[in-house]
């Protein structure tokens, strides 16, 4: 069984071998590029005349995942007998601030405030409601009311976490989201939503609040998102253990399907942390960063 003291050590450490790629509000270069491409160079389908659309096309000849490329030039040049481009540029790395992750559940979205830390308190309060309906889920399948009562306690917690965050940005805090009224689904359904957005989701939320507890600006926020990230550890070691519980109700090919599930939901998180804005309060890791945190959390397991 994963503890939440081996979560929480597993994102320390993550932060720790990341901590190089911090790179503050600068870029640096990783990689440079001066070739001639084909228009019809597989990289980029759509093809593109030699004109104002130049640089888009070389930047998606070029295209380098979770980094910036800056086109410099492009010029028409014939390739293999036929028409082409010369490309040059570089690609950067830069501490922008990408996509966050937390515990959510179908059939419910609340509403996100244009601002970053307004989207990270509708998250918290979407949690609470996740953690009140797994609860009430779990009553129902007849869990052992330890696990039961975690997911009590793990809903209160999110409640604290949208006071926690509402202070740091001087607003009210957001109201509760209705929960009541979320249907109760079947075992393996919950089990699914329990791998995706607990097992993996959450998890890596544990390191990014670890991360923003070493690299936000002020004393508040790095406090604040150190009692998080204790938190979190312990509402992803109960999704570990929800897994397990779950594991032996479903059928070997319900167990496929939620352990095919858990591996997308990685490849999608990397993907995800390609979503750049600037909120350097917060120390939230930028794209490169991030996307090192989410290979150096999961590629034990992934």
């Amino acid at each position: 069984m994963t503890s939440a003291g081996q979560i929480l050590a597993l994102a320390r450490r993550a932060v720790t071998a990341v901590a190089a790629l911090s790179l503050g509000a600068c870029c640096r270069e990783v990689g440079r590029f001066d070739q001639a491409v084909s228009l019809t160079d597989p990289r980029v389908p759509d093809g593109g005349p030699v004109d104002a659309s130049c640089s888009q096309f070389c930047a998606r000849a070029f295209f380098r995942e979770c980094a910036r490329t800056e086109v410099s030039a492009c010029a028409a040049e014939t390739v293999d007998g036929g028409a082409g481009v010369r490309c040059t540029g570089v690609h950067l790395e830069c501490a922008q601030f990408g996509a966050v992750c937390g515990r959510r559940t179908a059939d419910l979205s609340v509403e996100r405030d244009a601002d970053k830390l307004g989207a990270l308190v509708a998250l918290e309060a979407e949690a609470i409601a996740a953690f009140e309906r797994l609860a009430k889920e779990l009553a129902c399948f007849g869990a052992p009311p330890s696990l039961v009562d975690a997911a009590r306690t793990c809903a209160e917690d999110e409640r604290a976490h949208v006071f926690m965050l509402s202070a740091l940005a001087g607003r009210a805090p957001m109201a509760e989201p209705e929960h009541e009224q979320l249907a109760v689904r079947s075992l393996f359904e919950v089990a699914l939503e329990n791998a995706v957005e607990g097992c993996v989701r959450e998890t890596f939320g544990v390191v990014i609040a670890a991360w923003q507890a070493e690299h936000a600006e002020s004393p508040a926020a790095r406090g604040c998102y150190a009692q998080i990230a204790e938190d979190e550890a312990r509402h992803a070691a109960l999704a570990h253990e929800v897994e397990a519980w779950f594991d032996a109700r479903l059928t070997e090919g319900e167990r496929a399907v939620v352990a095919l599930a858990k591996r997308t939901a990685v490849v999608s998180l990397k993907s995800e942390q390609r979503g750049a804005r600037d909120d350097s309060p917060l120390g939230l890791p930028g794209p490169v960063v991030a996307c090192a945190l989410v290979d150096a959390s999961f590629a034990p397991t992934a």
